[in-house]
């Protein structure tokens, strides 16, 4: 089974939902994530550890306002991490050793709900309080 045949699957459940969550943890999915997920506006739950999902982190995703939980951990991405500006409900995201690269994203400032972020094998809670009372100072 490929992602893409999960992801209709998803696309036709989610357009009949009022929320939504997607555990496809441990599938051995290869291959890129479709941007199409990126429909799925009613997602609230996105797990995809621990495939081999390769490819640029689909820009699409964050058209994805309404999730709380991104994990992507244990995968095989390219480039940068994802800007994180419209995904304003998110509490917890978990990407260690998901393969993106680079400095995480100034906009990960604008996550008023995130409680908890694993990025490279580090919970950075106590940076995400840190980075919180500078941007209050700040402002």
């Amino acid at each position: 089974m490929t992602l893409v045949v999960t992801n209709r699957l998803l696309i036709n459940h989610a357009q009949k939902s009022t929320s939504m969550k997607s555990a496809l943890e441990s599938n051995l999915f290869s291959g890129t994530v479709p941007s199409e997920l990126g429909k799925l506006v009613n997602l609230t739950y996105l797990n995809l550890n621990a495939n081999n999902l390769t490819g640029e982190f689909p820009l699409s995703l964050t058209n994805l306002s309404k999730l709380s939980v991104l994990r992507i951990s244990s995968n095989n991405f390219t480039g940068s991490m994802p800007e994180f500006s419209g995904w304003k409900q998110l509490q917890y995201l978990e990407m260690e050793a998901s393969g993106c690269k680079g400095p995480i994203p100034s906009s990960i400032s604008s996550l008023d709900k995130l409680i908890e972020m694993y990025v490279l094998f580090h919970l950075l809670s106590i940076f995400l309080c840190l980075l919180k009372i500078l941007v209050c100072s700040l402002t």
